[in-house]
């Protein structure tokens, strides 16, 4: 059972949970494999949801980054994203989104620059190129973002990296993509604990955001508001220290999924655990994979998980109750 605490770190006058159960609720999953539909990728992918289309990104691909798969068909419909540092190519690309229009934007984290995509125009014609967005604020100190959200034309919610003195210090945080420019949302930064990856619902007024180093998820609402931290039962563990935690959370309806390592990363990078949880962010059950998982999306229209795995079948799908 979960037992409300108070403290005054993280966020004096913020309730607290902490799970005293052990993630005991194991269920054993197999994905619907849609390999054969696709072309050879390499592992650890990015993927994206454009309505019907799930996109996957390659990014270790020295051709086409992006590659386009119809849920609703079953079938492979092309790739687009010419790899290359030249005019219109795509190269060292993080932090992909897309926005209400079909476009997809991506960070070059080489050159500092936000790289859009239209995926309806590029599908179509093989040499269409991609554009320059805008250039990131590096005015003060390094900013990288990841699993960023995009809420309107001016205002993405994403995960903000600042290279504060030089340690990485991680934040809930927002870019502007018409300029560049980053803000941060909370005023608790994970110094010393590693980067965080989030989630974010505006319709349900929440973001998720999970510790990749500690057994730790902390519930925000969309003003930034800390609604709770919740441990898991590593955290504080000393022979669990430096294990690789959280990776991928996502907001599929009225659950919050999420990869689970608990392993040293050196052991192995990703894990074959998916927690369940309501969006309070009580443990429901843990999903068991017999290969670790790299990248997860929901389809909400077929209510599906697809995912990426580094075993068999290399993608697939998981069909919801």
């Amino acid at each position: 059972m979960c037992t409300a605490l108070w403290s005054c770190r993280p966020g004096a006058g913020h309730p607290v949970e902490k799970w005293h159960d052990e993630r005991d609720k194991i269920e054993e999953i197999s994905l619907v494999s849609i390999d054969e539909e696709l072309p050879p990728l390499h592992s650890l992918v990015h993927m994206l949801t454009l309505g019907d289309t799930l996109i996957i990104m390659d990014n270790k691909s020295q051709d086409r980054l992006f590659h386009a798969y119809d849920v609703n068909k079953n079938k492979y419909i092309g790739s687009f994203g010419k790899f290359g540092n030249g005019p219109g190519e795509m190269a060292y690309i993080g932090g992909i989104y897309l926005d209400d229009k079909g476009i997809l934007y991506g960070l070059n984290t080489a050159q500092m620059k936000l790289q859009g995509v239209d995926v309806k125009m590029a599908l179509k014609d093989e040499e269409y190129k991609a554009f320059q967005k805008t250039r990131l604020d590096e005015s003060g100190y390094l900013v990288l973002f990841s699993s960023p959200h995009f809420i309107n034309d001016s205002t993405v919610i994403c995960s903000l990296f600042t290279n504060d003195a030089s340690e990485f210090v991680t934040h809930v945080g927002k870019f502007n993509p018409n300029n560049g420019a980053t803000s941060v949302v909370d005023s608790i930064p994970s110094a010393g604990n590693g980067r965080s990856l989030i989630a974010v619902a505006p319709d349900k007024d929440l973001i998720v955001e999970t510790s990749m180093l500690e057994d730790r998820i902390r519930l925000f609402d969309m003003d930034g508001k800390l609604s709770r931290t919740i441990y898991g039962p590593d955290y504080g563990d000393k022979d669990k220290t430096g294990i690789s935690c959280f990776s991928d959370p996502i907001i599929a309806g009225d659950r919050i999924y999420v990869n689970y390592n608990g392993e040293h990363a050196g052991t192995r990078t990703m894990g074959t655990d998916i927690i369940v949880m309501d969006l309070d962010g009580k443990y429901l059950k843990t999903l068991r994979f017999d290969a670790p998982l790299g990248a997860m999306i929901y389809h909400e229209k077929s209510n599906r998980l697809y995912l990426s795995t580094e075993g068999e079948p290399q993608f697939g799908y998981l069909q919801l109750d």
